[in-house]
């Protein structure tokens, strides 16, 4: 028999390395004579620089940059020779067949994980270590820069990494978070160069509006619905002054991915023209060579913490479902928590498996995932 195990992360729990891991371990404790292969995923979030950069043999590197709360942290970003890539990833993301690619992930700087629950608030994080890592590698000398933009922390339209990277916001010097945005300030822009960027991202939110940054995603970051129309009042400013200031066309809020974490990737592309969406998960695909090891398994274990209707509609575990299902392969998903809509998706070949039991908190389940995930594995595979 032949298994692929390939996780996504457990939020507040497992990393998809530490999932996949734990999940081939004890599948090969019941079933001694298979062949497993490994994949972990990652969906532009947390990961993304290391899996990536390790799948393919690359360089992790780590610095100090400022954290979303304006405090110094430590980082990771990886290095991948162009020339090492499949060449669906470099026909995807249009970049020369040689030279070092940085890939960035900004989850690792500016990241949601990074900032406890009673400090969430899109008005007081800021990008700006997001945009030290990209001047540190175009510094560095990378022929193109790879940005998982998964797992923000804020909503500030990238100001505060367009802050690192050249735009002085006025009198300010302080990492530039919506708190401190002064709406009288003079803009001056001396930005640093980049190579090309190209920006992981699955969603397709437009900037403002409902379906906008702050309407979708502001309240996971903490934002209250009472202060909803003063930041999205303080996004149309700072839209407009950025396309001004840029020479943009108007319409580049209604950019299709503009409103993925908080804005980011609609500031970046105000400032450098040479910076494209690519789909996340068609990239992590190619990249990890999916495809060919879907086709080689007979039964693929995936999932992640939360397995609902966001996963069914671009998130790694539910596009490799379809992947699999395409190909007839048998697919067993272990999920912390499965909600209805999953249960009803379910189809022939599909079996799905809810770690926590039913009734135990949140916080219960968080706290014993890693002791009942792989039991549960065990307990499904045991001949």
């Amino acid at each position: 028999m032949r298994y692929l195990v390939a996780f996504d992360k457990f939020k507040d729990s497992m990393s998809a390395e530490m999932a996949c891991g734990m999940a081939q371990e004890a599948l090969n404790s019941v079933q001694k004579e298979s062949v497993i292969a490994n994949a972990p995923l990652t969906d532009g979030g947390e990961g993304f620089a290391t899996i990536l950069t390790l799948c393919k043999g690359g360089m992790l590197e780590d610095i100090e940059v400022i954290g979303p709360l304006g405090n110094p942290i430590r980082c990771r970003n990886g290095w991948v020779e162009l020339s090492e890539l499949p060449q669906a990833v470099i026909q995807l993301l249009r970049l020369p067949k040689r030279g070092n690619l940085a890939i960035v992930e900004m989850a690792q700087s500016s990241g949601l994980e990074q900032v406890p629950r009673e400090f969430r608030s899109p008005f007081r994080t800021t990008s700006y270590g997001t945009g030290q890592v990209l001047k540190n590698v175009a510094e560095s000398g990378a022929a193109g820069i790879l940005l998982g933009i998964g797992g923000s922390a804020t909503s500030d339209c990238g100001l505060g990494a367009l802050q690192a990277l050249g735009l002085n916001p006025g009198e300010s010097t302080l990492p530039w978070a919506p708190q401190l945005w002064d709406e009288s300030a003079e803009w001056h822009a001396h930005m640093v160069e980049l190579p090309p960027l190209r920006i992981a991202c699955d969603v397709n939110n437009p900037l403002l509006g409902k379906n906008g940054a702050n309407a979708v995603y502001g309240p996971q970051k903490g934002l209250t619905a009472e202060n909803y129309p003063k930041l999205e009042a303080l996004f149309e400013q700072i839209a407009g002054r950025l396309i001004k200031l840029f020479h943009q066309d108007t319409d580049k809020v209604e950019q299709p991915g503009s409103g993925a974490a908080g804005g980011i990737g609609f500031g970046l592309s105000c400032a450098y023209r040479d910076t494209r969406y690519i789909p996340g998960f068609k990239l992590v695909s190619e990249w990890l060579e999916l495809k060919q090891k879907v086709m080689e398994a007979d039964c693929i274990l995936t999932g992640e913490g939360r397995f609902d209707r966001s996963s069914l509609s671009g998130k790694g575990p539910g596009m490799l479902l379809d992947l699999a299902r395409k190909h007839g392969k048998k697919v067993h998903v272990f999920a912390g928590k499965i909600c209805d809509e999953a249960w009803e998706k379910a189809s022939t070949g599909i079996f799905l498996h809810q770690i926590a039991e039913p009734g135990i908190s949140v916080e219960e389940a968080i706290a014993r995932e890693k002791e009942l995930f792989p039991e549960l594995i065990r307990k499904t595979f045991s001949d």
